[in-house]
């Protein structure tokens, strides 16, 4: 995938043999990239549990992926987010108030697009394999 970002204007990805999707890589991270991953290095790992508690008060969505001896990565929701400068604005008063050594906030790559989309087909093909009876159960469907 690092391959196709660095010497592909277009990407077209396939999933169980179906085109999903075709644009530049700009696009399909646009439209299908669903999170924004945000790390964090402290310089001192006292303050993890109280910058934390901070991030998850700043983006309540967040979702905690890794965290090393000085490195803390989240999930972000891409609606979290948005305004992108309102985050970033926030983002800076975290970093003084923790002393930050730096962090990032960075698009989804295409590679998680791609995970994204394999997992979507996987959740339709799961869905069709149901009998009507189980299905309806599973996901009940209101009369019009």
């Amino acid at each position: 995938m690092a391959e196709a970002e660095a010497v592909c204007d277009r990407v077209a990805i396939m999933v169980s043999g179906k085109l999903r999707c075709i644009g530049s890589i700009e696009h399909l991270k646009s439209k299908f990239g669903k999170n924004y991953l945000l790390e964090m290095k402290v310089k001192t790992t006292e303050q993890r549990e109280s910058l934390h508690r901070e991030i998850l008060r700043v983006f309540p969505q967040a979702a905690q992926q890794e965290r090393y001896s000085s490195v803390m990565v989240y999930k972000l929701p891409v609606e979290n987010v948005r305004p992108l400068a309102q985050a970033f604005c926030m983002l800076e008063k975290v970093k003084q108030i923790f002393d930050l050594e730096e962090y990032s906030l960075s698009q989804s790559t295409l590679e998680q697009v791609f995970l994204e989309l394999s997992k979507e087909q996987e959740l339709d093909d799961f869905d069709e394999e149901l009998d009507p009876s189980v299905r309806r159960k599973l996901l009940p469907q209101e009369d019009p």
